[in-house]
């Protein structure tokens, strides 16, 4: 999501000039919070701060001015009201006062100091610039990307308290399965109120999704071959693959169950000759086909590229 004595401070006229304001519920008291796009639908992704003081809240994040100037550093850079950019996860830190001001201070002076936006000196700096001054400090590990990319905070803010977005999406990779090969990778992303992996679509919970899929003729065919036509053709449209998505709590492992139906029928014998003279449809046994498990823990930065 002052004291009168620090009106007339640098701090406090920073905290006057700062006009990227959400007005909040109520009061909760003083936060800095991350905010991460970890690059699935952007090039780079993108690191944004929220500012509150338990009545409103700023966002900030630093871009280049003009992108296409950008790779020869001649493109600009400005910080921006982020309070309408999407993000995947998201960490709250609680601070005092002091650090609040303090934040406020370094966010002005990136707003003054005008540097151009660089490999160098792009929207993780100026967050982790914001963040530490404010007194929270993350020990972000080096990478072939750099230290503090999109990515990078990503991965940490996922791993040590973060809030997702949109839980289930992202790069996955299968650990252990009993139905589907080991290695394989599974793109999982968001859409609508679900979401899309391999042109299946999921809805349900924060930490559950489902979906079912009712099998056509030719599925049939295909997953039940000796099967007599007749009896598939009177299964159509009641047979069903069900997969269910359950995310860890800490949104780095999926347990993936599929279920199903099997279709109950038998023969109809010649009782003179012994001879099959047709098939008798029975039933659909509903999640009658054993559960099948499989275990996807989340692409690391690197994996993801």
């Amino acid at each position: 999501m002052l004291k009168l004595t620090s009106l007339f401070s640098v701090a406090g006229l920073v905290v006057l000039l700062n006009a990227f304001t959400v007005p909040a519920a109520r009061a909760q008291g003083h936060q800095i919070t991350v905010f991460v796009e970890e690059g699935r639908h952007s090039l780079n992704g993108h690191v944004f701060i929220s500012l509150s003081d338990g009545v409103n809240t700023k966002y900030y994040g630093f871009y280049s001015e003009n992108k296409a100037l950008a790779p020869a550093i001649l493109g600009g850079g400005e910080v921006r009201d982020d309070s309408e950019t999407d993000w995947d996860v998201k960490r709250i830190y609680n601070i005092d006062l002091n650090a609040y001001l303090k934040a406020d201070e370094a966010i002005f002076a990136w707003k003054i100091a005008n540097k151009a936006w660089w490999v160098d000196h792009h929207c993780g700096d100026f967050a982790e610039t914001v963040l530490e001054s404010a007194g929270v400090k993350l020990p972000l590990n080096w990478s072939y990307s750099g230290r503090n990319r999109p990515g990078i905070f990503g991965r940490y803010i996922r791993e040590h308290g973060g809030i997702a977005h949109y839980p289930f999406e992202g790069d996955w990779i299968l650990e252990s399965s009993d139905f589907m090969p080991v290695g394989a990778r599974i793109a999982i992303e968001h859409e609508g109120d679900g979401y899309r992996a391999g042109g299946v679509v999921y809805r349900g919970s924060a930490t559950s999704v489902q979906n079912t899929h009712v099998l056509t003729l030719d599925e049939l065919r295909q997953l039940l071959p000796q099967a007599p036509l007749e009896i598939l053709q009177r299964a159509q449209g009641e047979m069903a693959i069900r997969i269910e998505l359950n995310i860890s709590d800490n949104g780095q492992t999926l347990e993936m169950v599929r279920t199903g139906d099997i279709v109950h029928f038998h023969k109809v014998v010649n009782e003179k000759t012994g001879a099959v003279v047709g098939y008798v449809f029975d039933k659909v046994e509903k999640g009658g086909l054993n559960r099948l498990h499989a275990t996807l823990r989340r692409a690391t930065p690197g994996e993801t590229k």
